[in-house]
Protein backbone atom coordinates (compact mmCIF):
# COMPACT_ATOMS: atom_id res chain seq x y z
CA UNK A 1 0.00 0.00 0.00
CA UNK A 2 0.74 3.45 -0.74
CA UNK A 3 2.95 5.14 2.65
CA UNK A 4 0.84 8.92 3.23
CA UNK A 5 3.18 9.52 6.30
CA UNK A 6 6.85 9.20 6.72
CA UNK A 7 8.67 9.80 9.71
CA UNK A 8 12.42 10.50 9.99
CA UNK A 9 13.59 10.44 13.52
CA UNK A 10 16.72 9.60 15.80
CA UNK A 11 17.11 6.22 17.64
CA UNK A 12 18.80 7.27 20.78
CA UNK A 13 16.82 9.33 23.66
CA UNK A 14 13.76 6.94 23.53
CA UNK A 15 12.82 8.42 19.57
CA UNK A 16 12.92 4.28 18.58
CA UNK A 17 9.98 3.92 21.20
CA UNK A 18 8.07 7.19 20.37
CA UNK A 19 8.23 7.12 16.68
CA UNK A 20 5.89 3.50 17.32
CA UNK A 21 3.91 5.12 19.59
CA UNK A 22 3.60 8.10 17.29
CA UNK A 23 3.42 5.44 14.49
CA UNK A 24 0.35 3.27 16.09
CA UNK A 25 -1.68 6.90 17.14
CA UNK A 26 -1.97 7.84 13.79
CA UNK A 27 -2.70 4.84 11.44
CA UNK A 28 -5.79 4.26 14.39
CA UNK A 29 -6.91 7.91 13.94
CA UNK A 30 -6.31 7.87 9.61
CA UNK A 31 -7.82 4.78 9.70
CA UNK A 32 -4.35 2.75 8.32
CA UNK A 33 -4.03 -0.60 8.26
CA UNK A 34 -0.89 -1.64 5.77
CA UNK A 35 2.92 -1.31 7.19
CA UNK A 36 3.97 1.01 5.27
CA UNK A 37 1.10 3.53 5.22
CA UNK A 38 3.00 5.61 8.13
CA UNK A 39 6.15 4.62 7.04
CA UNK A 40 9.21 4.01 10.04
CA UNK A 41 12.40 2.26 8.48
CA UNK A 42 12.77 -0.48 10.98
CA UNK A 43 9.35 -1.37 11.17
CA UNK A 44 9.43 -1.95 7.73
CA UNK A 45 12.36 -3.80 7.78
CA UNK A 46 10.95 -6.23 10.61
CA UNK A 47 7.35 -6.77 8.38
CA UNK A 48 9.39 -8.53 5.29
CA UNK A 49 12.37 -11.23 4.79
CA UNK A 50 14.92 -11.11 8.10
CA UNK A 51 17.17 -13.27 10.01
CA UNK A 52 17.28 -12.84 13.59
CA UNK A 53 20.63 -13.02 15.54
CA UNK A 54 23.16 -12.75 12.90
CA UNK A 55 25.06 -10.43 12.26
CA UNK A 56 24.25 -8.49 8.63
CA UNK A 57 27.32 -9.75 6.64
CA UNK A 58 25.74 -13.28 7.31
CA UNK A 59 22.29 -12.19 6.29
CA UNK A 60 21.03 -13.27 2.64
CA UNK A 61 20.54 -10.82 0.18
CA UNK A 62 18.22 -8.05 0.97
CA UNK A 63 17.52 -9.78 4.11
CA UNK A 64 17.27 -7.11 7.15
CA UNK A 65 18.42 -8.73 10.20
CA UNK A 66 17.31 -8.27 13.68
CA UNK A 67 19.24 -8.37 16.84
CA UNK A 68 19.17 -6.98 20.35
CA UNK A 69 20.19 -3.40 20.30
CA UNK A 70 22.26 -1.90 22.47
CA UNK A 71 25.61 -3.32 22.92
CA UNK A 72 29.25 -2.30 22.66
CA UNK A 73 29.54 1.12 20.71
CA UNK A 74 25.93 1.01 21.16
CA UNK A 75 25.35 1.77 24.94
CA UNK A 76 23.17 5.19 23.80
CA UNK A 77 20.43 3.00 22.46
CA UNK A 78 19.61 1.28 26.53
CA UNK A 79 16.57 2.28 28.33
CA UNK A 80 16.88 4.55 31.71
CA UNK A 81 16.70 0.88 33.67
CA UNK A 82 19.64 -0.65 30.75
CA UNK A 83 17.56 -2.77 28.73
CA UNK A 84 17.92 -3.29 25.19
CA UNK A 85 15.71 -2.74 22.00
CA UNK A 86 15.11 -4.98 19.25
CA UNK A 87 16.84 -3.36 16.26
CA UNK A 88 16.56 -4.35 12.65
CA UNK A 89 19.12 -3.50 9.77
CA UNK A 90 17.92 -3.62 6.05
CA UNK A 91 20.76 -3.56 3.45
CA UNK A 92 18.56 -1.58 1.44
CA UNK A 93 17.24 0.96 3.83
CA UNK A 94 18.10 3.95 2.11
CA UNK A 95 16.27 2.84 -0.98
CA UNK A 96 13.68 1.85 0.47
CA UNK A 97 13.62 4.84 2.80
CA UNK A 98 13.86 7.31 -0.76
CA UNK A 99 10.69 5.32 -2.48
CA UNK A 100 8.60 5.51 0.25
CA UNK A 101 9.18 9.61 0.73
CA UNK A 102 8.38 9.35 -2.95
CA UNK A 103 5.30 8.53 -2.04
CA UNK A 104 4.28 10.03 1.22
CA UNK A 105 2.27 13.27 1.23
CA UNK A 106 3.60 14.06 5.04
CA UNK A 107 6.72 13.92 6.12
CA UNK A 108 7.29 14.17 9.95
CA UNK A 109 10.74 15.09 11.26
CA UNK A 110 11.04 14.41 15.14
CA UNK A 111 13.75 16.69 15.77
CA UNK A 112 15.58 16.45 19.36
CA UNK A 113 19.14 15.72 20.01
CA UNK A 114 19.40 12.54 18.62
CA UNK A 115 17.69 13.80 15.67
CA UNK A 116 20.33 16.85 15.23
CA UNK A 117 22.97 14.67 15.89
CA UNK A 118 22.84 12.01 13.52
CA UNK A 119 24.12 12.64 9.71
CA UNK A 120 21.20 10.22 8.44
CA UNK A 121 18.66 12.08 9.39
CA UNK A 122 20.41 15.10 7.74
CA UNK A 123 20.98 13.47 4.85
CA UNK A 124 16.97 12.90 5.46
CA UNK A 125 16.21 16.32 5.80
CA UNK A 126 18.08 17.06 2.98
CA UNK A 127 16.60 14.80 0.38
CA UNK A 128 13.09 16.18 1.22
CA UNK A 129 14.47 19.37 0.40
CA UNK A 130 14.96 18.30 -2.78
CA UNK A 131 11.80 16.50 -3.14
CA UNK A 132 10.06 19.65 -2.74
CA UNK A 133 10.88 20.78 -6.07
CA UNK A 134 8.93 17.96 -7.60
CA UNK A 135 5.91 17.40 -5.29
CA UNK A 136 4.34 20.05 -5.21
CA UNK A 137 1.26 18.96 -2.63
CA UNK A 138 4.48 17.19 -0.19
CA UNK A 139 4.65 19.17 3.39
CA UNK A 140 6.51 19.04 6.49
CA UNK A 141 5.64 18.83 9.75
CA UNK A 142 8.53 19.21 12.19
CA UNK A 143 8.74 18.12 15.84
CA UNK A 144 10.24 19.95 17.75
CA UNK A 145 9.75 18.40 21.39
CA UNK A 146 11.94 20.54 23.27
CA UNK A 147 11.84 23.47 21.18
CA UNK A 148 15.43 23.88 20.47
CA UNK A 149 14.71 26.46 18.00
CA UNK A 150 14.69 24.24 14.87
CA UNK A 151 14.27 26.94 11.93
CA UNK A 152 13.35 26.00 8.60
CA UNK A 153 15.39 28.39 6.61
CA UNK A 154 18.40 27.72 8.39
CA UNK A 155 18.16 24.02 6.27
CA UNK A 156 16.25 25.77 3.05
CA UNK A 157 13.05 24.70 3.38
CA UNK A 158 10.50 26.83 2.51
CA UNK A 159 8.29 28.34 5.35
CA UNK A 160 4.98 27.59 3.42
CA UNK A 161 5.32 23.90 2.94
CA UNK A 162 6.03 23.27 6.91
CA UNK A 163 4.86 23.49 10.29
CA UNK A 164 6.57 23.46 12.89
CA UNK A 165 5.51 22.37 16.52
CA UNK A 166 7.81 23.46 19.51
CA UNK A 167 7.96 21.49 22.85
CA UNK A 168 5.51 18.86 23.63
CA UNK A 169 7.92 16.24 25.64
CA UNK A 170 6.15 14.52 28.15
CA UNK A 171 7.72 11.64 30.43
CA UNK A 172 4.89 8.76 29.54
CA UNK A 173 5.38 4.80 30.65
CA UNK A 174 2.37 2.10 29.72
CA UNK A 175 1.73 0.51 26.43
CA UNK A 176 3.99 0.83 23.99
CA UNK A 177 6.13 3.06 26.29
CA UNK A 178 6.85 -0.01 28.60
CA UNK A 179 10.32 1.59 30.08
CA UNK A 180 10.74 4.49 32.31
CA UNK A 181 11.96 7.06 30.98
CA UNK A 182 10.55 6.99 27.47
CA UNK A 183 8.44 10.10 26.36
CA UNK A 184 5.76 10.99 24.21
CA UNK A 185 4.11 14.45 23.50
CA UNK A 186 1.60 15.95 25.32
CA UNK A 187 -2.28 16.07 24.07
CA UNK A 188 -1.84 19.52 22.67
CA UNK A 189 0.78 19.24 20.24
CA UNK A 190 -0.87 16.08 19.36
CA UNK A 191 -3.93 17.94 18.46
CA UNK A 192 -1.55 20.67 16.77
CA UNK A 193 0.39 17.36 14.91
CA UNK A 194 -2.93 16.73 13.30
CA UNK A 195 -3.90 19.93 12.06
CA UNK A 196 -0.60 20.27 10.79
CA UNK A 197 -1.09 16.94 8.89
CA UNK A 198 -5.25 17.86 8.01
CA UNK A 199 -8.28 15.82 7.49
CA UNK A 200 -7.41 12.45 5.05
CA UNK A 201 -11.19 10.46 4.23
CA UNK A 202 -9.37 9.28 1.15
CA UNK A 203 -6.62 7.79 2.80
CA UNK A 204 -8.61 5.46 5.10
CA UNK A 205 -7.77 1.77 4.18
CA UNK A 206 -10.82 -0.82 4.11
Amino acid sequence: MTTRILMSFGMADGGMMFVQWLRNRLMKDYGLFSTNSVYVDFVTARAGNCVYGVKPEAAPPHYATVNLDGGEGREHMLSATKARPIGAMHPDWKEMFDGAMGEAEVVIFVVNKAFQASKWCMQELDGFRLLLARKPKLRGVVLDVDDSGFRAAAHGLPIGRMAIIRGGREAREGGMLWDRGLWAISEGAYQQLTWAIGDHPEWREG
